[in-house]
């Protein structure tokens, strides 16, 4: 997996070559290795993460190191700063977790007892510095990054469903009109209530009343009410599993019922344990008969829903 040669290129690629912007024509050839096979998989971080390999290598080497430092201090690492300088070695699978962690802290400033992100620039110089990724050239690891930055800007733990590219094939929508928020709190760590506790789901600050959608054609699986998430709607299409909190008052829909992607389902408000109105949108990736039984173990399911949905 060196960052180029044209033979690894040809190994991949039996279509003539399109002439892409520079940029993006390294990232194609870190990339190959991995076996992507469209466009979107062989330009994007994300479309990386929908491989098998990809997949893989978040899962194997850093995603339990990125939790742990998240947790530890309470910032994230964007993916493309780790899986872009990953695909541009010989092996990145023999990086072991307590080095992988390391490297995650490269990412990291210290103030005082506080940790703050560091520049790309100095993160980059410093990941270079390491024997792994010393042959790397710090200028075009920088491009490749910042043309994945965007797409990748999501926070850096949680994980990778196996059938995210199917997922993304999907008629997907946004749950609310695009740009009705003023807010969005991402997937995380929060202390809302005094205490830091993991936040499985995004919350979009929306005023009470804002009509929901449908994210995606699926077939209502449940509508409650908990102490904690209000009144609440489930839903799934296969395994993607999608739930819509703080309703404010329950879905006129019923189990059974089928929805498509931009569909009514509801409308926004404030109940259950909050701070404001705000529809919490959360996302599992499971096979689980009662979906309900998810929460029990939703830690190995969720994922972020930035993975489908573009907010920006």
């Amino acid at each position: 997996m060196q960052e180029l040669g044209l033979n690894e290129l040809k190994k991949v690629m039996v279509l003539p070559v399109i002439v892409f912007v520079f940029t993006v024509f390294i990232f194609i050839l870190a990339m190959s290795s991995f076996g992507a096979s469209s466009s979107e998989e062989l330009t994007s971080v994300k479309g990386l993460l929908t491989t098998e390999e990809g997949q893989r290598l978040y899962e194997e080497v850093w995603k339990k190191p990125i939790q742990e430092v998240y947790e530890e201090t309470h910032i994230s690492v964007h993916i493309a700063w780790v899986i872009v300088p990953s695909c541009m070695i010989d092996d990145p699978f023999t990086i072991g977790h307590d080095r992988a962690k390391e490297i995650v802290m490269l990412a990291m400033d210290s103030e005082g007892e506080e940790y703050v992100e560091t520049s790309l620039v100095s993160f980059v110089e410093r990941l270079i510095s390491q024997p792994e990724f010393s042959e790397l050239d710090k200028e075009k690891v920088i491009e490749i990054i910042e043309a994945n930055e965007e797409s990748a800007d999501i926070t850096t733990i949680g994980n990778i469903p196996e059938e995210l590219g199917e997922y993304m094939k999907l008629n997907l929508s946004l749950p609310v009109e695009k740009g009705s928020w003023s807010g969005i709190g991402d997937v995380g760590m929060y202390n809302p209530f005094g205490e830091w506790r993991m936040h499985y789901g995004m919350d979009i600050a929306v005023p009470t009343g804002t009509p929901l959608y449908a994210a995606a054609d699926a077939t209502v699986e449940v509508v409650y009410h908990s102490e904690t998430g209000g009144n609440t709607i489930m839903m799934r299409n296969g395994t993607l599993i999608i739930i819509y909190c703080h309703m404010r008052e329950l879905s006129f829909l019923k189990s059974g019922d089928t929805v498509k992607a931009g569909d009514l389902v509801g409308y926004s408000g404030a109940t259950g344990r909050v701070t404001g109105p705000h529809l919490h949108f959360e996302t599992w990736s499971s096979d689980v008969a009662d979906v309900r039984e998810g929460y029990s173990y939703k830690d190995s399911i969720f994922f972020n829903p930035r993975l489908l949905w573009n907010f920006d």
